[in-house]
């Protein structure tokens, strides 16, 4: 396990997961959020990570993005519907 990479992506993680909760144009980062958050889990396993609270967040923010992004959309294909 390298320090500074886990380090590095649970930041990244935070950072894709913020710009993730802008609407629509958000939804690629939300996703790259998750995968950098998948790929952190699975290189520290049970060791430690200093930026565990970053990761963490990032993945949540992400989660609320792509939510909110998919309501958005369903809206909009209800409101064209209807």
């Amino acid at each position: 396990m390298n320090k500074v990479r886990v380090i590095e992506r649970s930041l990244r993680c935070f950072v894709f997961g913020l710009f993730g909760l802008v609407p629509v144009l958000g939804m690629g980062l939300a996703l790259a959020a998750f995968y950098h958050f998948y790929k952190t889990r699975a290189e520290v396993a049970d060791g430690w990570n200093p930026a565990k609270k970053y990761l963490n967040w990032g993945f949540t923010m992400a989660g609320w993005g792509l939510f909110g992004s998919l309501l958005l959309f369903t809206a909009f294909i209800i409101y064209l519907i209807g």
